[in-house]
């Protein structure tokens, strides 16, 4: 499965404006602008350059102050320097299916082996087994000696033995060769102008994996460098192959190396254990159950420094005092029958000093078919400038007129068609032009509570004013004039029910004095929004009549 990494980015102005907290290490992307920055004497510093541009972030100082990452030109390819240690070694994985061995060669006849050398006393055996101790560090090992002859191959077991401790790790790794020198990069070509950033498409689906072409041959093994002093963490261990290549044949064995003359120093033993356990019986030997798969290798614990008892040896024949000649290798003999029971492992020889040359290496195993882990994508670049908008297309013509006109006119319009209106300015109706079937005729419609035209009116005709200067209450008489309220502390406009307006008629009031003046409803209903009072002086409001004994007070007016 993909990872999708994307690096937080936005616009300088949003930057400026939010300017959030990086954490220590996060990467914030400036698309419109980047370094060279002007750092003024206050404020935060600014991108002067093109973008885009970026800062690293530091858990602590806000964006705007932080400063620009600044990169320069990309100098030459310097030369590769010396390889690091190797990375640790990753856990074992499992192993894979094994392939048929070929058939062993025939191993040659054994020569007479030469009578031992004689071996002191033993003592008397024990009869109880002591624990083990831990095992001691090993000693340096001494020069090889001459190798016995081999003697016949023991019938094949059928049960695995525990396998043995492993030694402890080396703790000297051998360098890498020397990496080729790099070739020069070539000249880079001009980047082309950036086209109009199309939609994006959906993502097709991903095509099957290729099959894995041939592995190359594998090339001739560089010497040994000498021995680093310094283990380098080992790397991850890939995905174990599911397919075993075929087993190479065995290279020539290598001269044995000269009878050491010099035995090496035996390593001092660990302290005796002081309590003996007793061992219990051992129980009947159970059907071995199909073996289940290897886990990974633990780590090796540390080397023992105590060395647990030895048991007592049997007695030795008498020692030769001559070395006999190594005979040539006789055929090896057929295969016993299959043994029920694993004799314990042997000692480990003593490490060779002489290494025989290396055998040719084998052909390599097959591609393997598992595909590893696909690396993470990386991050979007930045979205290219938009296109320029291109011309406005020409205007269409102008399409036919509909049905039907509206006419305005103080008279009958001459060649009416079906669905006609006409505003007859006259006298304020308005009519449609109608076909019933028989007739064509101007229809009247949306007049029905139209009343007579009221009488033309006359500007020349000045407003009666009426000034109070004390609380006053309305009257008949009052209807179309102004009251003016000059009144310097509050005041109020009574409206009772003697007040006797048709329908329709006002009266306005203002208030000129400093005095508050609020309306009074009497025996009447006065209904207004918020309130009756006038808000301040100069304020004006207009009562107006809805029906008998109601009045609606409308202007600026506050409760």
């Amino acid at each position: 499965m993909a990872v999708l990494v994307q690096l937080r980015r936005d616009t300088q102005a949003n930057w400026y404006n939010y300017n959030p907290i990086l954490m220590n290490g996060e990467i914030g992307i400036c698309e419109d602008a980047g370094p060279p920055q002007v750092i003024p004497a206050t404020g935060p510093a600014t991108a002067t350059g093109p973008g885009p541009g970026f800062k690293i972030g530091d858990g602590t100082t806000n964006w705007n102050n932080l400063p620009w990452v600044t990169t320069g030109p990309t100098g030459a390819t310097g030369s590769a320097g010396a390889t690091g240690p190797t990375g640790p070694t990753g856990y074992t994985g499992p192993a894979g299916t094994a392939s048929s061995t070929g058939a062993t060669g025939p191993t040659g006849d054994t020569g007479p082996t030469g009578p031992a050398g004689a071996t002191g006393a033993t003592g008397a055996a024990s009869t109880v087994t002591g624990p083990t101790g831990a095992t001691g560090a090993t000693g340096a090992a001494g020069a090889t000696g001459p190798t016995g002859s081999q003697g016949p191959t023991g019938a094949a077991s059928v049960v695995t033995g525990p396998t043995g401790p492993t030694g402890a790790a080396s703790t000297v790794t051998g360098p890498t060769g020397p990496t080729g020198a790099i070739g020069a990069t070539g000249a880079t070509g001009p980047t082309g102008a950036t086209g109009s950033v199309g939609a994006t498409g959906s993502t097709g689906p991903t095509g099957a994996v290729g099959a894995t072409g041939a592995t190359g041959p594998t090339g001739a093994t560089g010497a040994t460098g000498a021995a680093s002093t310094v283990t380098g963490p080992t790397g991850p261990t890939g995905a174990a192959s599911t397919v075993t290549g075929p087993t190479g044949y065995t290279g020539p064995t290598g001269p044995t190396g000269a009878a050491s003359t010099v035995t090496g120093p035996t390593g001092p033993t660990g302290a005796a254990s002081t309590v003996t356990g007793p061992t219990g019986p051992t129980g009947a030997q159970g059907i071995t159950g199909a073996t289940g798969p290897t886990g990974f290798t633990g780590p090796t614990g540390a080397a023992s420094t105590v060395t647990g008892p030895t048991g007592p040896t049997g007695a030795t024949g008498a020692a030769s005092t001559v070395t006999g000649p190594t005979g040539y290798t006789g055929p090896t003999g057929p295969t016993g029958a299959a043994s029920t029971v694993t004799g314990p492992t042997g000692p480990t020889g003593a490490a060779s000093t002489v290494t025989g040359p290396t055998g040719p290496t084998g052909p390599t195993g097959a591609a393997s078919t598992v595909t590893g882990p696909t690396g993470y994508t990386g991050p979007t670049g930045y979205t290219g400038p938009t296109g320029y908008t291109g011309p406005t297309g020409y205007t269409g013509p102008t399409g036919a007129t509909g049905v039907g006109r509206f006419t305005v006119l103080d008279t009958t319009p001459t060649g009416p068609t079906n669905g006609d209106v006409w505003y007859n300015s006259s006298n304020g109706r308005s009519y449609t032009y109608y076909y019933d079937g028989n007739t064509n005729q101007w229809v009247e419609f949306g007049n029905s509570n139209l009343g007579p035209t009221g009488a033309q009116g006359d500007w020349s005709t000045a407003q009666t004013i009426s000034n109070q200067t004390s609380s006053y209450v309305l009257v008949t008489s009052d209807a179309g004039k102004l009251i003016t309220m000059t009144v310097g502390s509050a005041n109020t406009i009574t409206v009772n029910a003697s007040l006797d307006l048709a329908v329709g008629q006002r009266i306005d009031i203002a208030q000129m004095g400093a005095g508050q003046t609020t309306v009074v409803a009497s025996g009447t209903t006065v209904n207004a929004t918020p309130g009756l009072k006038f808000r301040t002086q100069y304020s004006v409001a207009t009562l107006i009549c809805t029906a008998a004994d109601t009045y609606l007070l409308t202007g600026d007016v506050i409760a």
